[in-house]
């Protein structure tokens, strides 16, 4: 403890650029100044690689990774027995299987050499574009970024309208999203005849599409440098996986591509704004975007999703019970977890905005990563 704080006075003796015992100079500030100055150097001494926001928020996360993990873990061996109960119900019935979902890796490949090829041509012309704020060392990560961020832009955009028109002819496919349909027509059928649905021909290409992106997207989240929402992206993508993979086998992608096009369709304008943010425009611009964004991004994730919760839950948990539809539901709880806290941190900022005239991302680089080089 002694030598804890022994460390912690030198720090700071180090901070005042002195020489002399730090117990001569303590006239020359206040013993608020001095507190402070303490305070700030004991939390710099206890950061840590393994916290991103906080330590509460990053206990929780850690703690729901885990969850679903071992959710996962449970899922997957229960499937197969899961399955074969559900086809008896219709044998006839083309059920997918794990093939099916095959082209995925082709598609994630080619994701892969696309965003490469964007890169080599691209990055450096980006460069001349960046904001002027930023130093030679920040400028390499952020025309990297941007380059990346127009890739996402552009498939964001693939997704949702790919999404349309493999979609709007389904009963279930909502007007709120565009469709003729009411949501809640997925259980109109009852059980187990929900479950046993006609698809579009453009049906598989779509759920296997948007989980070659969610594949891609992790690759992204991996190699880039670590920023402060690493494990809430973590969480994210564990739980877009689960839901992805085990409603496409499981037959609940009735649920499921809904779920996929509220949530693809409200993040095109979010990578527009990640775009202009670093670019050398007028901020009001990003502000006014980030303004349109939010606005779209409650109507999408809480008003469209809301309503698919309410109906899903209103239903699975009552008329088709299981491991899957359970856990299914609590993913879809987590995913509105984090809409809600992305939802706040985004008006934080666009309220900061609109007093200060500084525009920022919602979630900045840590610092022990900020000249860390991108892949």
């Amino acid at each position: 403890m002694l030598n804890n704080e022994t460390n912690e006075r030198q720090i700071f003796e180090k901070s005042l650029n002195i020489e002399k015992p730090l117990e001569t100079q303590t006239n020359k500030l206040s013993d608020f100044q001095e507190n402070k100055l303490l305070k700030d150097v004991k939390e710099e001494s206890q950061k840590s690689n393994f916290i991103f926001i906080n330590v509460y928020v990053d206990m929780v996360t850690y703690l729901l990774i885990l969850s679903v993990s071992y959710c996962s873990y449970l899922m997957y061996k229960d499937l197969d027995n899961h399955v074969s109960k559900v086809r008896a119900f219709n044998p006839k019935y083309n059920f997918p299987t794990v093939a099916d979902m095959s082209s995925t890796l082709y598609m994630t490949i080619a994701l892969y050499l696309i965003h490469k090829i964007f890169k080599f041509l691209a990055v450096e012309k980006l460069e001349k574009c960046l904001s002027k704020k930023y130093s030679k060392e920040e400028i390499s990560i952020y025309k990297n970024k941007v380059a990346t961020n127009i890739i996402k832009f552009l498939l964001y955009s693939s997704s949702t309208i790919l999404g349309y028109y493999a979609l709007k002819d389904l009963s279930f496919y909502p007007w709120s999203l565009g469709g003729k349909g009411q949501y809640k027509s997925v259980f109109s059928a009852g059980y187990p005849d929900y479950l046993f649905f006609e698809k579009t021909d453009l049906f598989d290409f779509y759920y296997n599409f948007n989980l070659a992106f969610a594949l891609f997207d992790t690759y992204i989240l991996l190699t880039y440098p670590l920023q402060s929402d690493f494990l809430l992206m973590v969480l994210h993508h564990l739980v877009t996986f689960n839901l992805i993979v085990f409603s496409y086998l499981t037959n609940l992608s009735n649920i499921g591509c809904i779920v996929y096009i509220v949530h693809y369709s409200g993040d095109i304008l979010s990578m527009l704004v990640r775009i202009c943010i670093h670019l050398d425009i007028p901020g009001a611009i990003c502000c006014y975007l980030s303004i349109v964004f939010l606005v779209i991004f409650i109507y999408t994730r809480l008003f469209v999703f809301g309503d698919v919760l309410y109906h899903t839950y209103s239903f699975v948990l009552v008329k088709d019970f299981n491991i899957y539809t359970l856990y299914m539901c609590c993913f879809l709880g987590v995913l509105m977890m984090l809409n809600i806290i992305w939802i706040t941190l985004i008006s934080k900022k666009v309220i900061n905005y609109l007093f200060t005239g500084k525009v920022e991302e919602i979630y900045k680089i840590k610092s022990s990563q900020e000249t860390k080089k991108v892949m």
